[in-house]
């Protein structure tokens, strides 16, 4: 029945995101849907936010993590599917900007970061099903990155995967990619980014 519960990871300007979930769900967008948030006092990273949500809130199944400045259209629906220690990949005609993910068969290899990247290729996205288990060595309240202390270890394991997104993509974190995005909203072209 797709997502009904959501986790707000915040820091930077957080009553902003706040006052915007407050309206959305004054005004009915967010019916039947469960939204709960942390406002981290300093920045833990992207693992650390995650591994301090999931001591917090006690969860213990898997679950989606994604990127708030990134657009995926229907990305979270393929995800839905996937098994935990799996990463939704989008192919793109430059990976310079963001650094290539190897990829052999569904297997993710390596990641080859932004300077030794280009040409057309497989980018990480921003989405990703983990689970709990993979955070049990760190410690609550830790700072630490998960594209690059997690993943690179599940990868030499042979235990990190990809979901190839046959969906737009769109790095919304970039200012002109921002204003793009808001004028093709603004259009109501789904397609044609």
């Amino acid at each position: 029945d797709g997502i009904t519960e959501v986790v707000l990871l915040l820091h930077y300007q957080a009553d902003m995101v706040l006052d915007l979930i407050e309206r959305m769900k004054k005004d009915g967008r967010l019916e039947n849907m469960r939204v709960r948030s942390i406002t981290e006092p300093a920045p833990l990273g992207t693992g650390g936010a995650i591994n301090h949500a999931l001591r917090l809130f006690g969860i213990s199944e898997s679950f989606l993590v994604a990127n708030a400045d990134t657009w995926l259209d229907t990305g979270v629906h393929a995800m839905l599917d996937t098994i935990p220690g799996t990463i939704g990949v989008a192919e793109v005609p430059n990976t310079e900007r963001y650094g290539s993910v190897l990829l052999e068969g569904e297997a993710i290899v390596t990641f080859q970061e932004k300077q030794h990247s280009s040409g057309p290729g497989w980018i990480n996205a921003g989405l990703y099903h983990l689970s709990p288990e993979m955070f049990v060595d760190w410690p609550d309240g830790s700072s630490f990155s998960l594209e690059q202390e997690i993943f690179p270890v599940l990868a030499k394991k042979s235990s990190l995967f990809s979901k190839k997104l046959d969906t737009e993509f769109i790095d919304i974190g970039i200012p002109e990619d921002y204003l793009k995005f808001c004028e093709w909203v603004r259009l109501g072209e789904v397609n044609g980014l």
